[in-house]
C-alpha cells in the first residue's frame, strides 16, 4: 500500500509539474507577444494576418495555401494509380470502422473485468504515463502522424479533381494537430450518385489509410534498423555500459563506454532484449547456476570454517556459501574467485547437475552458490576477457546499470542516435495506429462519422433519405 501511495504521489507531482510548466510557458509566450504588440501596434497584427497566423491563449494556428498547387499536381499527375489505391483505402475504412467499434468494446470490458491491468487503448498524458523527458517524442509523433493524415485527405481529393482551399497546423496546449479545407467542387454535378459516394469515401478514409501505411513503414524501418545502421554501428555483440549509479556496488567496477557485457553467467546478452531476459531469468530461477571446479579447489574449500553457511542471513564477510553436488551437497565456505575461473580464459564451465561438468576434465565438480532470499552470485562476463563478480539481487543490474546495444564503429558517431530513432519510431507507430483506429470510429466530428454516412447511402440505397438519416444518427449516438 505504501509503494502504491508513493507511486501515485510521484505521478501526481509529475503531472502537476507538466501542467505548471505548460501554463508558465504560455504566460511567458503571451507576455512577449503583448510586449511586441505594444511596441509595434497595428503593424504586428497585420503581419500575423498576412501569414494567416492566429494566436489565442493556449492555441496557435497557421493556415496556408502554399501546398495547394503541389498536392493538386501530384493528385492529377498520378490519378490513374491513386484512385485505385484510395479505393483500397475505402475498403480498409469499412473494415476498420467495424474493428474500431469491437476494439473499443473490448477496451471498455477490460477496464471493468481487469481494472488493475492496463487496457489496449490508454490516453497518453504527459507526467502520468508519459515521462516528462519523452514529451518531445510524443509531440513529434503527433505532428508527423497528423501531417501524414491530412496529406492523405488532400492527395485523395486532388486525385478526384477536388482542390484544396488551405492546409493548417495548430498547437493546442502541448498537443499539435493539422487540418484540410476544400473548395466546393463543380465537377460533382457531372457525377452519378454512386460516383459521388465512392469519391467521398476515398477522400474521407484516406487520412486513416495513410496512418496505417505510416505505421507499416515505421515497423519496417524498426526491424531494418540494425541493417540500415550496420555501416556505422555494431550490434548483437553484447551490451555496452553507459552509466552506473554513483552509490551503486557497480560503480568503479563496470566502466562506462569501455566495458561490453557479453553474458551473465551462461546467459548471453548480445542485445537489450537478451539483457533484460537474462536478468529476469536469473531472478526467477529456483536454484542458482553452478560452476564447474576442480577437486583440488573443492577439497581445499572443505577445510575452511562454515561461518558463511551456518548464518547466511546475517553473514557479511568475503566468503560465499556453496554446496558441492559431488559430495552429497556438502556445504563449503570459500572466496568465489577460488571456485570461479580467474585466469581470464573465459573457459568457465557452468552446471546445474554433476554431468554438466564432464566436458571439463580438470574441473569435474559442480558447486552451486547458496545465497539469502532472492540474491544470486552472478559472473558478469566482459568482452575484454575479464569479468566482474556480483552477489546480490539481479534486479539491481536493471536499476543501477544503463546499457546500449548499438556500439559505434567510429569515435565521432553518437552512442545514442539509434536509441532516439527507435524511440521516435515506437511513438509514431503507437500514435499513428491509434489515430487511425479512433478517427474511423463512427462518431460525431470524426472521419468515421462521415464515412458511415456514405456507407449507409451505398448499402441502404433503397431506403429513403429520412430512413438513412435515422440509421446514421442511431449509429453515431450509440458509438
Amino acid at each position: 500500500k505504501n509503494k502504491k501511495f508513493t507511486t501515485r504521489v510521484c505521478i501526481n507531482m509529475a503531472f502537476l509539474s507538466v501542467v505548471f510548466y505548460t501554463l508558465i510557458s504560455w504566460v511567458v509566450f503571451f507576455g512577449i507577444m503583448k510586449m511586441i504588440h505594444i511596441k509595434f501596434g497595428h503593424r504586428f497584427q497585420l503581419l500575423l494576418e498576412s501569414y494567416n497566423i492566429t494566436l489565442k491563449i493556449g492555441y496557435i494556428n497557421w493556415d496556408t495555401s502554399l501546398i495547394n498547387n503541389f498536392t493538386y499536381k501530384i493528385g492529377q499527375k498520378y490519378s490513374k494509380y491513386l484512385v485505385p489505391f484510395y479505393n483500397v483505402g475505402s475498403v480498409f475504412g469499412f473494415f476498420a470502422i467495424i474493428g474500431s467499434i469491437l476494439l473499443l468494446i473490448f477496451n471498455l470490458m477490460s477496464l471493468f473485468s481487469q481494472p488493475e491491468q492496463e487496457p489496449p487503448l490508454t490516453p497518453l498524458i504527459p507526467g502520468v504515463n508519459i515521462p516528462t523527458n519523452q514529451i518531445l517524442y510524443l509531440f513529434l509523433a503527433l505532428f508527423i502522424s497528423g501531417i501524414i493524415h491530412e496529406l492523405g485527405h488532400a492527395i485523395a481529393a486532388a486525385a478526384d479533381g477536388k482542390r484544396l482551399h488551405s492546409f493548417g497546423v495548430f498547437l493546442l496546449a502541448i498537443y499539435p494537430g493539422a487540418y484540410c479545407q476544400f473548395l466546393d467542387d463543380e465537377k460533382d454535378l457531372d457525377l452519378t450518385k454512386k460516383q459521388k459516394i465512392y469519391k467521398n469515401l476515398r477522400i474521407i478514409n484516406a487520412g486513416a489509410y495513410h496512418n496505417i501505411i505510416l505505421t507499416l513503414l515505421c515497423l519496417t524501418l524498426l526491424f531494418s534498423l540494425p541493417t540500415l545502421l550496420s555501416t556505422l554501428y555494431i550490434k548483437d555483440q553484447g551490451v555496452l555500459v553507459t552509466l552506473t549509479l554513483e552509490d551503486s556496488v557497480f560503480h568503479n567496477h563496470l566502466m562506462p563506454y569501455q566495458d561490453l557485457i557479453t553474458s551473465l553467467n551462461d546467459c548471453k546478452t548480445n542485445n537489450i532484449e537478451q539483457w533484460n531476459s537474462c536478468i529476469i531469468e536469473l531472478y526467477l530461477e529456483p536454484e542458482q547456476t553452478g560452476y564447474c571446479s576442480s577437486d583440488f579447489n573443492i577439497a581445499r574449500a572443505m577445510k575452511n570454517p562454515l561461518d558463511c553457511c551456518t548464518d547466511i542471513e546475517n553473514y557479511n564477510g568475503n566468503y560465499q556459501c556453496f554446496k558441492s553436488l559431488n559430495n552429497n551437497q556438502t556445504r563449503l565456505c570459500v572466496e568465489p574467485k577460488q571456485i570461479i575461473e580467474t585466469d581470464y580464459t573465459m573457459s568457465q564451465g557452468y552446471c546445474r547437475k554433476t554431468s554438466d561438468c564432464s566436458e571439463h576434465h580438470d574441473k569435474n565438480g559442480c558447486v552451486i552458490p547458496v545465497s539469502r532470499n532472492n540474491e544470486k552470485l552472478i559472473k558478469i562476463n566482459l568482452s575484454n576477457r575479464k569479468f566482474v563478480l556480483f552477489a546480490g539481487l539481479p534486479s539491481l543490474l536493471l536499476y543501477h546499470v544503463s546499457v546500449i546495444e548499438y556500439i559505434p564503429k567510429y569515435s565521432y558517431i553518437s552512442y545514442y542516435l539509434p536509441i532516439y530513432i527507435e524511440k521516435l519510431l515506437h511513438y509514431i507507430i503507437s500514435i499513428s495506429t491509434a489515430l487511425s483506429i479512433l478517427n474511423l470510429l463512427p462518431s460525431y466530428y470524426l472521419d468515421g462519422g462521415h464515412s458511415i454516412a456514405q456507407f449507409i447511402k451505398l448499402f441502404c440505397s433503397k431506403l429513403n433519405q429520412k430512413q438513412q438519416k435515422l440509421i446514421e444518427k442511431s449509429i453515431l449516438f450509440l458509438s
